[in-house]
């Protein structure tokens, strides 16, 4: 489960699917400005930092994809075989997300104004099922980015 105030990942054993207990592991991603970590705040946008959204495991299920859109970032967990981080404080891979430079580059550069942010901020990423790309949706823009990715998880920018 990812929590978007606070920006932890949350694992549970579901082999009793009618009951959840307390988490089996608790992981937080890293800032990517550190000492940048804040408490969320009630009415502001940007609640505290890392705010997971959108989570999903890569098709070959070796890795998971997480989108943070404050930090405006895509990474990479390597997991093992219950689909639980190998590397908890340390992701395999990230990516900084960038607003487009394409033709509608100034609905963007609009918006990010309008919005006072110049973040894209990736709101969901999922792997093709090849397992060679990854799309991000970036939540003010409406727009795709894709990145290769390795079977790995390794993300090239």
């Amino acid at each position: 489960i990812a929590h978007h105030n606070g920006g932890a990942l949350s694992f549970f054993d579901v082999t009793e699917p009618d009951q959840l207990g307390e988490p089996v592991t608790v992981v937080y991603p890293p800032e990517i400005e550190p000492g940048t970590k804040k408490a969320p705040e009630a009415g502001k946008l940007d609640q505290g930092l890392p705010a997971l959204h959108g989570i999903s495991y890569a098709p070959n299920g070796r890795y998971l994809i997480c989108a943070d859109p404050v930090q405006n970032s895509v990474f990479t967990y390597a997991v093992d075989s219950k689909g639980i981080p190998t590397s908890p404080d340390k992701p395999m891979s990230q990516v900084v997300c960038e607003t487009s430079k394409w033709a509608y580059a100034w609905v963007q550069r609009f918006l990010a104004w309008m919005l006072k942010s110049k973040s894209p901020r990736p709101r969901r990423a999922v792997v093709h099922p090849n397992g060679k790309w990854l799309y991000a949706i970036h939540e003010w823009t409406n727009y795709v980015q894709i990145y290769a990715i390795d079977e790995d998880g390794n993300i090239d920018p």
